[in-house]
């Protein structure tokens, strides 16, 4: 019967130097942002829009404003951390494979620089449509105006 400790140095010498957490959270974490940019500020306009199930204006509009503003600014923002791990994460496990001396280790680096890879581009589109979004805050009128 084995217990866990003789099986560690086998999966410390099998591991990448990158952790599964950073490598999904740069993968998943801008179109979380952008979805949860969209569900937000969606709830706040329509609300601003139709306080009591009728067309009528929200009091202070300037807040309901500023509020869609923060949150386009935190979607952008999580957008741009998540591109740039993801961008440390793909030079990591790049370097990792190229100095990889066995067939796992090419397999784990590789695996790494596939999902940072994705992570970083996936990170850079969302953060493009962020950008779109409050752009669109700027210029298409809404009902508080």
């Amino acid at each position: 019967m084995s217990n866990g400790h003789s099986l560690s140095p086998w999966r410390s010498r099998y591991r990448g130097d990158i952790g599964l957490a950073l490598l999904f959270f740069g993968l998943v974490a801008a179109p979380i942002a952008w979805a949860a940019q969209l569900i937000v500020i969606f709830a706040i306009a329509s609300h601003a829009c139709f306080p009591a199930g009728k067309p009528g204006l929200y009091p202070g509009s300037d807040a309901v404003w500023l509020t869609l503003l923060v949150v386009n600014l935190i979607a952008i923002a999580v957008a741009l951390v998540a591109a740039g791990a993801s961008y440390r994460n793909w030079r990591v496990a790049d370097a990792n494979e190229s100095r990889a001396q066995d067939e796992i280790r090419f397999r784990v680096a590789a695996r790494s620089r596939f999902l940072a890879g994705w992570g970083a581009l996936a990170g850079l589109g969302f953060f493009a449509a962020a950008i779109l979004n409050t752009i669109a805050l700027f210029l298409v009128p809404s009902c508080f105006e």
